[in-house]
């Protein structure tokens, strides 16, 4: 699980049987080791998460909206067709 709120975030993380909690997205992102993605943030933010959550290849599920915006809906249309390696 990874939260802005520090401390609260790993707390509930470890209570709800998370194997690891973190305040750095990019930890989520950058760990070969996690292959898939949850996205249950503020609305305002699936998109971002979901584009950077394709692109380090991961599989992604998004509460929804998955976009606020067609541009942002664009982005993740963009993310998801684009081609990258194993």
């Amino acid at each position: 699980i990874v939260s802005s709120g520090g401390v609260n975030g790993v707390v509930h993380g470890k209570a709800m049987g998370f194997a690891r909690a973190s305040s750095d997205s990019s930890e989520l992102f950058n760990d070969p080791s996690v292959n898939t993605v949850v996205i249950a943030t503020r609305h305002d933010s699936h998109a971002s998460f979901a584009v950077k959550a394709i692109n380090a290849n991961k599989h992604v599920f998004v509460e929804k909206p998955l976009a606020m915006t067609s541009r942002e809906l664009d982005e993740v249309k963009t993310a998801y067709q684009t081609p990258r390696s194993e």
